[in-house]
């Protein structure tokens, strides 16, 4: 009987000759291979002579993080999430659940990231990434210790 890594390497295998487009070999398939590549200078012995000369390579490991390996991307428009001439207080969110009433409106407001009442389109470049894509941050609302993420 085989085991769950020998059904995951004849997987790999079979999608690294049949899938389409074609992303390289096994190694491209498998989630825990890091992509790597080098250049340098090796030195080649052949006949008794010696030359120099400059070489690089390249191993595609891993899947693509921009397409989670599929080969395409399915991306939705970020600013269907929001109104861009309205303020976060004004009802900028589109999103169904957020409002600005409850614990998000508390905490975007507490979190001093942006202007509460700044049109969105007005938000600077580091505003607007603060708002859509921010890393988890602790922050502290109304005396309570939260993690902020967008």
């Amino acid at each position: 009987m085989g085991t769950a890594t020998d059904a995951n390497t004849m997987l790999r295998m079979l999608f690294s000759r049949l899938g389409q487009p074609h992303i390289g070999s096994p190694q491209a398939f498998s989630f825990n291979v890091a992509s790597i590549s080098g250049a340098g200078a090796v030195t080649v012995e052949r006949g008794g002579t010696t030359t120099k000369e400059r070489r690089s390579f390249s191993i595609t490991g891993g899947m693509c993080p921009r397409c989670e390996g599929r080969g395409s991307v399915t991306d939705f428009d970020l600013t269907a999430l929001y109104d861009a001439g309205k303020s976060l207080s004004g009802g900028a969110l589109t999103i169904p659940g957020y409002s600005m009433d409850g614990w998000f409106g508390r905490i975007f407001s507490g979190s001093g990231f942006f202007d509460m009442d700044k049109p969105i389109s007005k938000y600077t470049k580091k505003e607007l990434h603060d708002l859509l894509h921010k890393e988890p941050t602790k922050i502290k609302v109304e005396g309570i210790n939260l993690t902020y993420e967008a």
